[in-house]
């Protein structure tokens, strides 16, 4: 495919600078492509067939890059709600209220108390105090701790899901 493409975008090239410059020829007085009317009309047809295979070319590439990436974004939907879910499951195990399920969550977006308290619209000390209910309900010290249980589990969880033959 890479060098099927080269090729286009070669012969794109070279068909372009050619009828650039025969266009400019006659309104900057520079000499014409020097060849016989025949040859000439056989180069514009040939640059007229090559402009329309790069655009058919083009656009094909354009539709798979585009199911390619749909598929993509599919898979990453998916990725994403699992890793989700699998994040609040394990706040469920642990018995974290919602607010302090949310907390947790914002730790894991790596907010700080302060911001967590901005947007919550509560005291920062209370912040805290929840934060401190996060570890000491998860068994875990810190944020650090927290994220990467998470990443750890989630990383595992994908291996372990791959090797036996789960997408």
């Amino acid at each position: 495919m890479p060098i099927s493409m080269g090729l286009f975008v070669l012969c794109h090239g070279l068909t372009t600078l050619l009828f650039v410059y025969n266009s400019l020829s006659s309104l900057l007085g520079l000499r014409p492509f020097p060849a016989q009317w025949e040859i000439r009309e056989l180069v514009e047809a040939g640059t007229a067939v090559v402009l329309l295979a790069t655009s058919v070319f083009i656009t094909v590439q354009f539709w798979r890059t585009y199911k390619t990436k749909t598929k993509l974004q599919g898979q990453l939907d998916l990725t994403s709600n699992t890793a989700t879910n699998v994040v609040h499951e394990q706040f469920e195990k642990w018995q974290l209220t919602a607010s302090e399920a949310l907390v947790a969550t914002y730790i894991l977006k790596g907010l700080s108390n302060r911001e967590i308290a901005e947007i919550t619209g509560k005291k920062e000390g209370t912040i805290k105090s929840q934060c401190n209910a996060v570890f000491r309900k998860s068994g875990l010290k810190n944020r650090s701790q927290l994220n990467s249980y998470f990443f750890e589990f989630l990383i595992l969880e994908s291996e372990t899901s791959a090797c036996m033959g789960r997408k």
